[in-house]
């Protein structure tokens, strides 16, 4: 594969046609893969001293690493934790796309199994706090969607209680844009009787007391049942 060799524009190009080809035959194309991953590797170093920097070709691999991961196991058993860290660390000055890039290729690790679920899902309550609206909006449908699917079969205990007192701290946090989020999440579930429990109830009451006017508004809405424009994420 020449891809490796040549210029970055180039090399973002054909990542795409070495992805499908690594995927149909993981074995033969091993050394290619190996080579992007150190090439991944170098820019990692280079945006933990430089998180603002150009990030075309890094996001470019991140994706295809993300997509390849699950044919290599024990070569990519760090990528998700180097990524999740890249995030938690410096998520309010990573450039938009990328950030955005990031966050898509843990949901798909996740969708493989290749992330733990509490560990991700608490970072993209985190992730809340930032102030890019569509980003948060592709949380909170990530968020909903996984707890579901991890309650399909039965109650998951472990995670729900979990993630019940993570979510109880989002409520308090400094960020509006988090705890209304957060606030949120919790509402969704219930409603859709994924977290029909006493414990969610007594969540959402708490925020019966914020200080925080909208959070306020939404929980006392949430139990009259009235559904205001307030309520939206703004």
């Amino acid at each position: 594969m020449e891809a490796v060799n040549a210029s970055r524009p180039d090399v973002i190009g054909k990542l795409p046609q070495l992805q499908n080809m690594v995927k149909r035959d993981p074995v033969g194309y091993r050394t290619e893969f190996l080579m992007q991953l150190r090439h991944f590797e170098s820019e990692y170093q280079l945006f933990l001293l430089q998180p603002t920097k150009e990030s075309a070709h890094f996001g470019a691999l991140v994706n295809f690493l993300s997509h390849v991961a699950k044919c290599y196991p024990v070569e990519m058993a760090a990528f998700p934790e180097q990524i999740m860290g890249l995030l938690r660390d410096n998520y309010l000055v990573l450039e938009p796309e990328l950030r955005k890039t990031l966050v898509q290729s843990l949901m798909l690790l996740r969708n493989r199994g290749l992330v733990d679920a509490i560990t991700l899902l608490k970072l993209f309550f985190e992730l809340f706090r930032c102030p890019d609206k569509r980003l948060r909006e592709l949380l909170y449908k990530h968020i909903v969607s996984d707890i579901r699917q991890l309650n399909a079969t039965s109650r998951n205990v472990k995670v729900n209680k979990a993630l019940q007192n993570f979510l109880f701290e989002m409520l308090k946090d400094e960020s509006e844009h988090a705890a209304i989020k957060s606030l949120q999440v919790l509402m969704e579930l219930f409603k859709r009787k994924i977290w029909h429990d006493q414990r969610s109830v007594n969540v959402i009451v708490t925020a019966c007391t914020s200080k925080n006017t909208k959070l306020l508004v939404m929980a006392l809405s949430f139990f009259l049942g009235i559904d205001e424009d307030i309520l939206e994420d703004e």
